[in-house]
């Protein structure tokens, strides 16, 4: 049975946040309805958002031996956007989006991959998105949505293109998002028979919808769009007639797939 850190008080209000969830009074499909996303403001939610992160990485295999949820504090949170995703006030997911205003802060993907030509942009014209964590519980949630709309938000607001070091397993979402390989296979530190690699996710691609599936565009782009024009944040024009018809047909051929396996 995987166990936890959360004791006491926080591990009581996991379990009736489970409890909740098992329940339908939180529906795990529809969970974007009744979550927060925040930046993390203080030690106590700082705190938190390491715990989950060793929650999620430790029920993924990824925590080294010997390491505890405080060894997930690093150099790189010194120049990062933390944050933290909630629900009734519990912490459920975190991420971060690192930034670089000079050679001296470096991006947590450098320690295996150069910051080079083929990236595409300069250092101070991307983010990196990491430390990315879903408790274990709601990973199948549509919470990963909800974050990718985050992330990509933050990148039109701050016109930051996006970078992602990711597993093979993650890799056929980003793709989905528009995101392209740029480097080679590096492997995992902690996972056997898995590697990394860098991705590149242009801004305009969020915009534009060049590249996106058509359900990444529904359901990720569109809502940014409509949110910052209700801002008076000018990006581009919701009609998109190539990503209507995209999105028109992913959605009958998973309805008839759907059919099919029912039979």
């Amino acid at each position: 049975v995987q166990q936890f850190i959360f004791m006491g008080a926080d591990n009581k209000k996991r379990e009736n946040l489970i409890s909740d969830i098992k329940s339908a009074k939180i529906s795990t499909r529809t969970l974007s309805k009744s979550v927060r996303v925040q930046k993390v403001s203080n030690d106590e939610q700082y705190e938190d958002m390491l715990k989950l992160r060793y929650d999620a990485y430790k029920a993924a295999s990824k925590v080294p031996d010997g390491w505890t949820y405080k060894d997930f504090a690093d150099k790189y949170d010194k120049h990062s956007i933390q944050y933290i995703v909630t629900v009734n006030q519990f912490v459920v997911g975190t991420f971060r989006l690192t930034y670089s205003e000079s050679v001296d802060q470096t991006f947590p993907f450098e320690e295996k991959e150069p910051f080079a030509e083929k990236i595409g942009f300069g250092r101070a014209e991307v983010f990196e998105v990491n430390k990315l964590a879903i408790m274990p519980e709601l990973q199948r949630s549509d919470l990963v949505i909800l974050i990718f709309r985050k992330v990509a938000e933050e990148g039109v607001k701050n016109n930051k293109n996006l970078l992602i070091f990711s597993t093979k397993a993650l890799r056929k979402m980003y793709f989905k998002l528009g995101a392209t390989q740029v480097s080679g296979e590096y492997p995992h530190p902690t996972i056997k028979n898995e590697s990394l690699a860098l991705l590149v996710l242009p801004v305009q691609v969020y915009l534009t919808g060049r590249g996106m599936a058509g359900t990444s565009w529904q359901l990720i782009s569109k809502p940014i769009i409509e949110h910052l024009n209700r801002f008076g944040i000018k990006t581009v024009s919701l009609f998109n007639p190539r990503q209507k018809i995209k999105y028109f047909f992913e959605s009958l051929y998973l309805s008839l797939k759907g059919k099919n396996r029912k039979k």
